[in-house]
């Protein structure tokens, strides 16, 4: 699988942070996904970056 964290221990991954994440101010952290591979990446149908096209 791909996941970060697998479904079976959200529950515990959410209990270990729970002391840091009740320190922050103003942050939510909340689960989501499971997300596909692809959204972590630019589309290929973005224009090309300048930067990338001069490499």
């Amino acid at each position: 699988g791909w996941e970060f964290v697998r479904r079976r221990a959200v529950s515990e991954f959410l209990e270990r942070i729970a002391p840091v994440a009740s320190r922050a101010a103003g942050v939510a952290v909340v689960p989501s996904g499971p997300l596909p591979p692809y959204s972590f990446t630019p589309s290929l149908e973005t224009a090309a970056s300048p930067v990338l096209a001069a490499s």
